[in-house]
């Protein structure tokens, strides 16, 4: 029930166009989960999460490697050999320690990048495809409406429509707004 009554606050915080936006339905969603009761313990109070030093800095290399060459292509075996892993290994491991399989979490960052491109930038949205580092038009077509909702021209025109001032009202010389 908690669940299902958190997925449209949740879906507000992804959804919402600025970080400002994002912040208060953040906050929104947390405090609703802190006034909801009852509460259940997740842990008993002599948990101690473990410290795997080794697998920290592993999963920094590998962020700070796709970060880096996120505009390029970034095959899964140049990423695990980063990692230090096999292909299969560094998949499973990713999956393990994320949550999600690689190649999810790369189109994830390129969306966000091309979202980032969209609304900075009047680059044709072809050219922030392929400089977001998706290979072709298509896909990268097929995975932002996926993941936004939208095609990247309409959130491109919805973001810009969004923070366009509106529109004063002009006064006559009657007094009256026209």
């Amino acid at each position: 029930a908690a669940a299902q009554a958190m997925q449209p606050l949740l879906q507000a915080v992804v959804q919402a166009e600025s970080p400002a936006d994002r912040l208060i339905h953040l906050f929104a969603a947390l405090s609703s989960l802190a006034q909801r009761t009852p509460r259940r313990q997740l842990a008993s109070l002599r948990f101690q999460p473990s410290r795997d030093r080794e697998g920290e800095e592993r999963m920094q290399r590998v962020y700070r490697h796709v970060l880096d060459h996120l505009r390029e292509p970034l095959p899964l075996a140049q990423v695990a050999r980063v990692a230090g892993l096999s292909r299969e290994g560094f998949s499973r491991y990713f999956k393990r320690t994320t949550g999600r399989w690689f190649s999810d979490f790369l189109v994830e960052l390129r969306v966000q990048e091309s979202r980032r491109l969209l609304v900075e930038t009047d680059g044709r949205v072809a050219d922030i495809a392929f400089a977001s580092g998706f290979g072709t038009l298509a896909h990268f077509n097929r995975r932002f409406r996926a993941l936004t909702g939208r095609t990247p021209r309409q959130y491109r025109m919805d973001y810009r429509a969004s923070v366009q001032p509106a529109p004063e009202t002009v006064m006559s010389t009657s007094g009256s707004k026209t």
